[in-house]
């Protein structure tokens, strides 16, 4: 991998960690349909908004516009969770999951498993995360490369930016609730070995 490619690898990984550490109160302001759906009219006004920016300018605001898209999501999950009297566990680990799992990628297996009816969070160490954080991240970004690509033509294509946003948004929420709706326990970090036998 070159210098450039591992420099944007770094930069997407510091980026996603500066927003799963982005926390509102995670108060509910509804049920979750309810709570979802006015992140979903946000998230069309949002992206919207933006995009009717053309030219240079319209691509300069694409960064700004992820940023936004992505605390507002993960304002989602923390809301969702607090619906669930869950805000303990919204960890790094389970954002991702849910960001994860909208955006259709296959990161699941790594952080959770199944317990009977519980689904347990794995100890995973921050190797891993920094690792799905990237595939995260990625996917996100190329999804606005993609974007900028028709930016140029903002009045016919702004209102589908807004659906897009819009729909990716209600996805992740859905998510959150169908996880925060189970039983969610922690894996046990493993012991450390203090030397001497058994």
């Amino acid at each position: 991998m070159d210098n450039e490619a591992q420099d944007r690898q770094s930069w997407i990984e510091k980026t996603i960690y500066s927003l799963l550490s982005y926390k509102q109160d995670g108060e509910p302001t509804g049920t979750p349909d309810e709570m979802i759906d006015e992140a979903g009219r946000k998230a069309f006004k949002i992206s919207t908004a933006l995009a009717l920016i053309p030219g240079p300018l319209g691509m300069a605001v694409i960064l700004p516009e992820i940023a936004a898209l992505t605390r507002l999501q993960i304002g989602l999950i923390h809301r969702i969770a607090g619906h669930h009297r869950k805000q303990e566990n919204v960890t790094s680990e389970l954002v991702l999951l849910i960001l994860g799992n909208a955006l259709g990628l296959a990161v699941g297996e790594s952080l959770v498993r199944r317990a009977g009816s519980a689904l347990v969070i794995r100890s995973v160490n921050t190797r891993v995360i920094r690792g799905i954080a990237r595939t995260v991240g990625t996917s996100i970004i190329d999804r606005a490369a993609e974007k900028a690509m028709v930016r140029w033509i903002p009045m016919v294509t702004a209102p589908l930016f807004g659906y897009l946003s819009r729909s990716l948004t209600r996805r992740i929420g859905r998510e959150a609730n169908r996880l925060f709706s189970q039983e969610i326990v922690r894996e046990a970090a493993p012991a450390l070995n203090q030397g001497g036998g058994a």
